[in-house]
């Protein structure tokens, strides 16, 4: 179906721009650290509506960093000082102070202002007595590999922004302490998490889905023989591959997979589907694109969210929330308060 097709390159569209915008290369290009881009993610929206989760505002490209150690670190560059060459071309030298010297010109300055903010926020856990475990690593790390298919995309992405996952983790330990340094200074009683939780209630739940397929033809008769032939024992799946006209399905025998309310689906074919029950199939339905016969082999139950069993997460949420609304003034403060000598 046509729609559907939309509604799924929509979703596509949007999961891809999610990850590029946390994960991909605009995400490392001129990033004022201030703003501290916590913004919740939904990976799987109709799958896991209160799934949430965020990849590290602060996530640099490997190069930039590299740039930001040679400034800090200067002529012992390298361990032999700026002597020396970076390479030959046809003979002719690149000496290591020439290379030194278009790379800070290039990217030197944000370089070392994200050095800036890494070291301020340090100084800050350290103030506060932060204390970071092994299992706070893990447990970001393992929320991050959640939205990625597979381990090989997100090890994908890693190349893609020159980090390995020793330098990654390196960068998650820096947003952790930001995550520690206002959790501590948030009031997070029961209460508080209790009240949050009704406010956002929805989100933790999950609405009712129905597995669906579908045949789609252009004209009534077409659709009328196609109900005969399926009540008379013809086979749904292979009547889609041969007859319908929508794409998007056809191969699939018809099969939209899981759906929810609401998620871009025609009215009509929505209303007629969700009338169905497990293994039911529709008569002729009629929807702006041409005509239908549904059919539903599958349906799951909304879930109602638990209090109890999501107050994990609702305190991270509630943190998240936060620091994403609250980081930047608070490190624009840092940096006013602090003394910074750039040499």
């Amino acid at each position: 179906m046509e729609d559907n097709n939309k509604k799924e390159e929509s979703l596509q569209d949007s999961r891809k721009a999610e990850l590029e915008d946390e994960f991909g290369p605009e995400a490392f290009e001129d990033e004022p650290e201030e703003e501290l881009d916590l913004a919740e993610q939904d990976m799987a929206a109709a799958a896991a509506p209160a799934k949430s989760s965020k990849l590290p505002w602060f996530l640099f490209a490997a190069s930039v960093v590299a740039i930001g150690v040679l400034l800090v670190t200067g002529p012992q560059w390298n361990g032999g000082g700026m002597k020396g060459d970076a390479a030959t071309v046809n003979g002719q030298k690149i000496t290591k102070d020439e290379l030194y010297q278009v790379m800070v010109k290039q990217a030197g300055e944000a370089a070392l202002d994200n050095l800036i903010t890494e070291k301020l926020i340090n100084q800050e856990a350290d103030k506060k007595k932060v204390q970071i475990t092994d299992q706070d690593i893990e447990g970001e790390l393992k929320d991050i590999k959640a939205q990625f298919p597979d381990d090989a995309a997100f090890n994908d992405a890693l190349t893609q922004n020159k980090l390995t996952l020793d330098s990654l983790k390196e960068q998650i330990r820096t947003q952790v302490k930001v995550n520690k340094i206002f959790e501590g200074q948030m009031d997070l009683s029961d209460a508080k998490q209790k009240e949050y939780f009704d406010k956002n209630k929805d989100r933790y739940g999950q609405p009712e889905q129905i597995e669906v397929s579908h045949i789609l033809v252009a004209k009534k008769e077409d659709a009328d023989k196609l109900l005969a032939d399926l009540k008379g024992g013809a086979d749904f799946a292979k009547a889609a591959k041969e007859k319908s006209t929508d794409p998007g399905s056809k191969d699939n025998g018809g099969s939209l997979g899981f759906v929810a309310k609401n998620q871009g689906l025609d009215p009509a074919f929505e209303e007629a589907a969700f009338k169905l029950g497990k293994g039911e199939m529709s008569g002729v339905v009629q929807s702006s694109f041409g005509y239908h016969i549904i059919k539903v082999t599958d349906k799951k139950a909304a879930v109602v969210a638990n209090y109890d069993e999501k107050k994990g997460q609702v305190k991270k949420d509630m943190v998240s929330e936060e620091v994403n609304t609250k980081a930047g003034e608070w490190l624009q403060k840092l940096k006013t308060d602090a003394k910074i000598v750039k040499l």
